[in-house]
């Protein structure tokens, strides 16, 4: 077996900085989504803050499980794992959960505008049914996951997450769903009905999914050694799991960040209060960042733009078999020519000796991307999207695919090389067949759960 290092201490000022970012973006956008009028503002930011204060909680937790320096006299534990064959399994189990979630989320929604069914009288119609079973499965994984470490490991708490970090990710985010969840159903029947799609419970429970398909991806590669960088063209089936959730992960964020520009010909006061260059610094976000992080865990240079093109088909597979016009997929296609630009980047670029900076000409170039061709096509697929200061547009632009480009290496890099716990004998053939066939069959099981709903009418 051989075992790269296990999660390293970082250093708090820098864990302090991301932090403060994090509250400031999260904050902002808050704000974008409606900030309630009147005697309700003060308990608004109340809430608000409330629920920072827990994440911040959460956030705690986690560096000092996994970060932060042991005490002194406590040796770090040698790292530990389940046996390959059960670590793909979770990884498949986590998949299926996340496909499961990608379309319950697209077809709540698409219910949600055809029938206008009230908050409360949704509760079990099949969609909620299908996200329930992916809350279900991960909650299962996690408490599995915490025997696991109990059961193997040995002497505190931290010493048994940091044998088995991985493991140890699989039970905190786990545990945040536990708060998340009911999180949503509890600020509605306070606040009422969301004013946008980017309320604070949205985001957090955005952000539990976007971490459920990441530790899918890290199961995954624990279970193959450290991979040469190569060409799209040699991609195989073990790195199936990892494409679909990166772009899983572009499918549910763009759905909360892009969906309230879709079919929109007129702003609306919430709108108009939203920065002119919003749209496409989200585009360009999630496309460095998303990009940025695949090319680096499967070290593959074509990555991002296939995991792009995944989403954007998944979606128009999706519009199609729910046979609705009402959703688009025009933001998806607005990510295809910076996702282009970076991976030509990382083609023209990844000969050099000096591979250190390659994520900074890969995000700039993400940004050209946005500037030159997806900004006028923004203009002609959304009619109220209007930029005035153009400068003040390309500096944000800039700014957001280096920050988000710099976040994804930093994960992607850690993907690949950290938690390499691969055993000489190979994961069989029977197990492999059983994680392609159990996504395939619940791709299967989905569409039949969808063409024979009854709506709720």
């Amino acid at each position: 077996m051989t075992v790269k290092p296990n999660l390293k201490p970082s250093l708090p000022f820098q864990s302090l900085i991301l932090s403060a970012i994090a509250i400031i973006v999260c904050i902002n956008f808050v704000a974008w989504g409606g900030v309630p009028r009147g005697e309700a503002v003060p308990v608004f930011w109340i809430g608000v803050g409330l629920l920072i204060l827990i994440c911040a909680g959460f956030g705690w937790l986690t560096w000092h499980l996994l970060f932060r320096q042991l005490p002194a006299g406590h040796r770090l534990p040698a790292a530990t794992s389940a046996p390959a064959s059960i670590r793909l399994l979770i990884a498949t189990l986590l998949g299926i959960a996340s496909l499961y979630l990608v379309v319950g989320g697209f077809w709540d929604e698409v219910w949600h505008r055809q029938y206008g069914l009230p908050f409360g009288d949704d509760f079990f119609w099949r969609p909620h049914i299908m996200m329930y079973f992916c809350f279900g499965a991960v909650m299962l994984l996690g408490m599995y996951s915490l025997y696991q470490l109990m059961r193997a490991g040995q002497g505190t708490f931290q010493q048994r997450f940091r044998a088995n970090p991985i493991l140890g990710l699989v039970v905190l985010v786990a545990a945040f769903l536990f708060f998340a969840l009911p999180a949503d159903p509890i600020w509605h029947s306070i606040y009422g009905e969301d004013l946008s799609a980017w309320s604070i419970p949205h985001l957090l429970l955005f952000f539990a999914f976007a971490s459920v398909m990441l530790l899918a991806v890290a199961l995954q590669l624990s279970t193959i050694p450290v991979q040469n960088w190569r060409g799209v063209w040699r991609l195989g089936l073990s790195d199936l799991i990892p494409l679909l959730m990166i772009a899983s992960i572009v499918l549910t964020m763009g759905q909360l960040m892009l969906t309230e520009w879709d079919n929109m010909t007129r702003l609306t006061p919430l709108m108009q209060s939203r920065p002119e260059w919003l749209l496409p610094a989200i585009i360009v976000g999630l496309v460095a960042g998303v990009g940025t992080l695949i090319n680096h865990a499967l070290r593959c240079v074509g990555a991002a733009t296939v995991s792009v093109l995944l989403a954007l088909g998944t979606r128009l597979l999706l519009i199609r078999l729910f046979d609705t016009n009402i959703m688009s997929a025009d933001g998806w296609l607005l990510m295809i020519a910076p996702a282009l630009l970076l991976d030509l980047w990382y083609a023209l670029r990844l000969r050099q000796s000096d591979r250190r900076l390659l994520w900074l000409g890969g995000a700039l170039a993400a940004a050209l991307g946005t500037l030159v061709i997806t900004y006028p096509l923004a203009e002609r697929l959304y009619p109220v999207f209007q930029v005035q200061n153009m400068p003040l547009m390309v500096i944000i632009i800039v700014l957001t695919s280096i920050g988000t480009g710099w976040l994804g290496t930093q994960v992607g890099d850690y993907l690949a090389t950290a938690n390499k716990f691969v055993e000489s004998a190979p994961i069989t053939v029977p197990v492999r067949a059983v994680s392609i066939g159990g996504l395939l069959a619940s791709m299967a099981l989905i569409v039949v759960l969808v063409v024979t709903a009854t709506p709720p009418i």
